[in-house]
């Protein structure tokens, strides 16, 4: 059973979401609000803000910020919570990020342009550059498939439209019409030299075929080395991806199956198809490297990918 608090926030949530006006002009004027303020959230759900925002009503948006600047609205200790630093950078924070989401350009121009004119909040925009895609924080802040949208949200928060960082996220995310865009934009098709994000990786771990196609044919390296990934071809094996994998083999893709985990990854997965093409595509095979692939398919108790390769041991010289 959730708290009074929650089922409070939970209420005025619902009537934010179906632009209920009437009902949110009610909560808000409540003294006696169990919640901290209204761009506040709990464990289980949304801040109305970013539900008013995302769904585009622009309304109730404007309820909201008259409820942070009206002090007969706000008790002293509510206003106080309300006027921190903290709550006014969450604020702005929000709203680019559900203006992002919601992928309206118009609802975000709108939207935007009333925080700007807020003389109550002011927190500095440095705090809104997306960092990396694997941020649980930040994975998802800015996501919009709208390159309009995009475009007009990284002008409002100073960021470059084609920062490689934003080709990472969606090539994670498989928004191939994104990062078609980013690349015509001027992206780097390879992604940052100093520390190693290489989208081919990214998009090739998350299986994303069409994403994986289309960095190739903007002339992305097939071997390039990714700092957490790997390979691309060792980012296709741990996704299980056979159509990847063949992809960037065609393409040049070279690597060491004895050193590298491409192979281990492909027994792991007990991926028959995806072995037999890697022992084709590399043959012969050093004595080595067959000895690794027995080991971690005993290591992993698969019968199966064990039989595999006793099958295949004899060809493979």
């Amino acid at each position: 059973m959730g708290t009074k608090t929650e089922a409070s926030q939970g209420l005025l949530v619902l009537a934010v979401h179906f632009n209920n006006q009437s009902l949110v002009k009610t909560l808000l004027q409540d003294h006696k609000w169990p919640f901290k303020y209204p761009f506040g959230k709990t464990d289980l759900l949304p801040s109305p803000w970013q539900v008013a925002v995302e769904a585009g009503n622009l309304e109730v948006v404007k309820l909201l910020l008259e409820a942070m600047t009206d002090e007969t609205v706000l008790p002293p200790h509510i206003r106080n919570r309300a006027e921190s630093p903290l709550t006014r950078a969450f604020t702005e924070r929000c709203a680019v990020h559900a203006a992002a989401h919601g992928g309206n350009i118009d609802v975000a121009q709108e939207v935007l342009t009333q925080l700007r004119d807020c003389t109550f909040i002011v927190a500095p925009m440095e705090t809104l550059i997306p960092v990396r895609y694997t941020s649980e924080e930040h994975k998802y802040k800015f996501a919009t498939r709208n390159w309009e949208v995009h475009k007009y949200v990284c002008d409002w928060v100073e960021a470059t439209v084609f920062d490689y960082r934003f080709v990472v996220l969606h090539c994670w995310l498989g928004n191939v019409e994104m990062v078609r865009n980013l690349l015509d934009a001027g992206a780097d098709v390879d992604g940052s030299v100093w520390d190693k994000q290489v989208p081919l990786a990214v998009a090739a771990r998350a299986c994303h075929v069409e994403v994986v196609k289309l960095l190739l044919e903007r002339g992305a390296n097939p071997s390039s080395s990714e700092y957490m990934l790997g390979y691309p071809l060792m980012a296709a094996a741990a996704g299980g991806s056979l159509a990847i994998v063949r992809m960037l083999l065609d393409h040049g893709a070279i690597a060491d199956l004895r050193e590298c985990s491409t192979l281990r990854y492909a027994v792991k997965n007990e991926h028959t198809a995806m072995v037999k093409l890697l022992f084709e595509r590399f043959a012969p095979v050093e004595p080595d490297t067959i000895t690794m692939a027995f080991q971690s398919a005993r290591e992993n108790g698969l019968e199966s990918m064990i039989d595999l390769l006793r099958d295949l041991e004899p060809r493979l010289g």
